[in-house]
């Protein structure tokens, strides 16, 4: 089993698969699209902890958003980073106005793509200071559950960085090949996705 790169952009890359033994093209094409999708490691918020805040099912003076909302919404913040394996960031912010993706201030070897995504909004008055965690988490993490004598609130992140896995077969019979497209969020470089897991499907049937 070979490929050939076709097309490599950042956040999007066209693959060749070919000498495929006969007979596996499905079971392999469909394993290459489970691990491509699953295997993915990227930086995204692990916890936020709220000085006196001991479970998500809450409000926070001065924010209109509840916790639930926050939460999902700093799902939606796209980190990009290398070598780091976590680290915590304190922020603190005051009102009126929004908190953005932006204010969160990272090293250098870190970046937030979407920096004018609005986390929540903060009332005139008020001001807020919290604490995060930023690790690499992929769809195989375990979920964690929160437990309020720590005061963490998790997010549980488990938003693949691969928004689509495309996958189309040659039509003649006795083809030996299949093409693979892969689309990332920008966190991920496309073309990274896929060597990664080639060499994971590889050592499986070597």
């Amino acid at each position: 089993m070979k490929y050939k790169i076709l097309k490599n952009f950042k956040n999007f890359c066209k693959i060749n698969i070919y000498k495929v033994k006969k007979g596996f093209i499905g079971d392999i094409s469909n394993i290459f699209r489970r691990m491509i999708l699953i295997n993915p490691k990227s930086y995204k918020v692990e916890y936020l902890i709220f000085k006196g805040l001991k479970h998500e099912y809450t409000f926070i003076d001065g924010i209109n958003e509840d916790i639930m909302e926050i939460v999902l919404n700093f799902r939606k913040i796209l980190i990009k980073a290398k070598f780091f394996k976590k680290i915590y960031i304190k922020i603190k912010k005051k009102g009126p106005g929004y908190l953005f993706a932006k204010d969160i201030e990272l090293p250098l070897l870190f970046s937030v793509i979407n920096k004018n995504f609005k986390i929540f909004r903060i009332n005139k008055g008020y001001e807020v200071e919290f604490l995060l965690k930023i690790k690499k988490i992929s769809l195989k993490s375990r979920i964690k559950k929160n437990k309020s004598s720590k005061y963490k609130i998790y997010v549980n992140n488990f938003i693949s960085p691969v928004e689509r896995v495309l996958i189309s077969y040659n039509k003649r019979k006795k083809s030996d090949n299949f093409m693979i497209k892969i689309y990332t969020n920008g966190t991920l470089k496309s073309k990274k996705v896929f060597l990664d897991s080639y060499k994971k499907i590889k050592n499986i049937f070597s």
